[in-house]
């Protein structure tokens, strides 16, 4: 199985850390490609995005993740 590494910015490393993904993030399997995606845009749709669908700093940091891992 072949590994990847994704270089995240350290505002996503962060946001990764706090929902409580660690790991070398330089080896990433496929398994936790679709896992981090999954963490993350859940954490987006239920924390990023207010009631008129604007997204906050932080839901930013996520669509960036995302844009990221959509490469994969």
């Amino acid at each position: 199985m072949a590994r990847i590494k994704i270089n995240f910015s350290a505002k996503e490393k962060d946001l990764l850390k706090k929902l409580g993904i660690t790991g070398n993030f330089n080896s990433l399997t496929d398994d936790d490609i679709m896992g981090i995606d999954e963490a993350v845009t859940e954490y987006l749709m239920d924390e990023c995005i207010d009631e008129g669908g604007s997204v906050n700093a932080e839901g930013k940091v996520c669509e960036g993740i995302i844009e990221k891992l959509a490469d994969f």
